[in-house]
């Protein structure tokens, strides 16, 4: 796992750090006491979703698509406000049945910013430092929240920390963190004022920095290489001036990530 985080996962070395001890020890450290529950925050590609699937194939043989894993789009499975209720019953009953059948179940929610106030209050007992909920033992499961909130905060953290002259490697978790939760948990979205956050049921909070050209240049050398072509500086040049940037007028941070470099470099082989 140390190497995916390392090899596959760019200009995200703070994330790549907590998330690897965080789970070695979650796995290795003997009992915990609770479920490890990570909550993932930035902007859209930046690497939260490829974490979280990093994070599934070092557990499972089958990665994401072992049944062990579960995986809840807030905009799909949780829609609608006004059947909260519903939601909250059918989604307990899940985990429960879930973990009794494998205790590392794996359990992602994205979209959190999208995710209806109050649904997520129902984790709050199986989050807590208790050995079962109803018969099942819940602390070698995992859960992982995703979130765009924060973005904005760790956005203009990292800027003013290059803009200072100072390296992007030299940015670490103290710096960012201080902050980070206040300005994530108060943003309209599923975790904002709920119970995990009160009662300090999340075991962290893993900020997402924001991309550079130089991060987007890796995740075009891997289109590439998915798409078992030729890399060229033709290619990259033509993906950086696809993309959005901000600020805007410069080439600083990449608005979408790398979430639209595989279909770019599509684009620019069709060209050819």
């Amino acid at each position: 796992m140390e190497r995916s985080l390392s090899d596959e996962l760019h200009g995200q070395h703070i994330a790549a750090e907590r998330v690897y001890h965080h789970l070695v020890d979650h796995i290795s450290g003997g009992l915990p006491q609770k479920p490890l529950a990570l909550s993932f925050h930035g902007y859209t590609g930046v690497g939260k979703n490829f974490v979280s699937n990093i994070i599934a194939n070092n557990v499972f043989k089958l990665g994401t698509r072992s049944r062990f894993y579960h995986f809840y789009d807030a905009t799909i499975h949780f829609k609608h406000a006004s059947r909260i209720s519903e939601y909250k019953e059918r989604l307990y009953r899940d985990l429960h049945t879930a973990v009794s059948e494998c205790p590392t179940s794996i359990f992602v929610f994205d979209e959190m910013h999208n995710m209806p106030h109050g649904i997520l209050d129902i984790l709050s007992p199986l989050l807590e430092v208790r050995e079962t909920v109803e018969g099942v033992d819940f602390r070698n499961s995992i859960f992982i929240f995703l979130s765009n909130a924060g973005g904005n905060y760790i956005n203009r953290r990292t800027y003013e920390h290059l803009v200072g002259g100072k390296k992007r490697e030299d940015l670490r978790y103290t710096d960012v963190d201080r902050f980070l939760a206040k300005s994530a948990f108060n943003n309209e979205g599923g975790l904002q004022y709920s119970e995990l956050i009160t009662k300090h049921l999340i075991t962290a909070v893993i900020p997402f920095l924001p991309l550079q050209p130089i991060h987007v240049r890796k995740c075009v050398q891997d289109a590439a290489k998915r798409r078992n072509v030729t890399f060229s500086e033709d290619m990259v040049q033509f993906v950086l001036d696809e993309l959005e940037w901000s600020p805007e007028g410069s080439k600083f941070f990449s608005v979408s990530g790398c979430k639209r470099v595989y279909e770019k470099v599509g684009f620019y082989l069709q060209q050819l």
